[in-house]
């Protein structure tokens, strides 16, 4: 069973010897726990790329539009399919097979059993060739290319570019890694579950209340920071055993 925000808060308090809380909000002391159980989970968030944050959406793409929001949903004013899961955010990190290959392609439709990969360009490069023939159309599109831009009401958007422009209706796949959005303290995130091993978020966290409260009515600092950083290794050793068979992490593959 996933852990939510509420949960470890409470779980925090029985460590330290307080009472449990219905919400983070029900007392000031509740609530700087779940300002350090949101700071926590986003320091862990950053230690590695954990495989639980990596998710595939769908772009549908219709002639004559070469331009794409990736930020949001189509319900939401973006691009990516309302049934997807997850959506990326400004800030996701397009996925590379192997290191070169992007995991993106290019399908006819939903029944369409043999996807074409399409090339990925930096902006500048993008442009260059787009710079070649801007007039130049056909059904799949060879390349295309991630930025992030400013929209008309100021905002920072995370949109894709094809080209050449397509003719066709076609489905697009992407693979993304994207980290979750900030915790709240204010209490409306109280039920959001950790997507993540949430152990190590624990120990850090306790590490961190241990420490704004002082060591006299806890176990000391220096055996707080060990236990975090053991369970921190342990979880991102079980991420990279599975994936070591696959020769993922050799410096030159077999």
């Amino acid at each position: 069973m996933a852990t939510t925000q509420l949960q470890m808060v409470n779980r925090l308090l029985r460590r330290l010897r307080e009472e449990q809380v219905t919400n983070t909000t029900d007392n000031t002391y509740a609530t700087l726990l779940a300002e350090i159980v949101a700071d926590a989970y986003e320091e862990v968030l950053d230690e590695h790329k954990w495989e639980s944050l990596k998710h595939r959406v769908h772009v549908d793409i219709s002639s004559g539009t070469s331009k794409y929001r990736l930020d949001a949903k189509v319900s939401g004013g973006g691009n990516i399919r309302n049934s997807d899961v997850r959506t990326p955010s400004v800030d996701s990190e397009l996925l590379f097979l192997n290191g070169d290959q992007p995991e993106v392609y290019v399908y006819d439709d939903d029944n369409d059993d043999s996807p074409t990969p399409i090339y990925f360009l930096t902006p500048e490069a993008f442009r260059q060739q787009q710079a070649l023939d801007r007039d130049n159309t056909q059904d799949d599109p060879d390349y295309f290319t991630i930025y992030r831009e400013a929209d008309a009401t100021n905002k920072r958007r995370l949109y894709m570019e094809l080209y050449p422009e397509p003719t066709a209706s076609r489905v697009i796949e992407l693979m993304f890694w994207t980290k979750p959005a900030r915790l709240a303290s204010d209490g409306t995130t109280d039920n959001t579950e950790f997507l993540i091993p949430e152990r190590c978020v624990f120990q850090l966290a306790y590490m961190y209340a241990l420490n704004e409260r002082g060591e006299e009515l806890g176990e000391p600092g220096n055996l707080a920071e060990r236990r975090y950083f053991e369970s921190l290794a342990a979880e991102i050793e079980k991420e990279i055993d599975v994936y070591t068979r696959g020769d993922r992490y050799e410096w030159r593959r077999d």
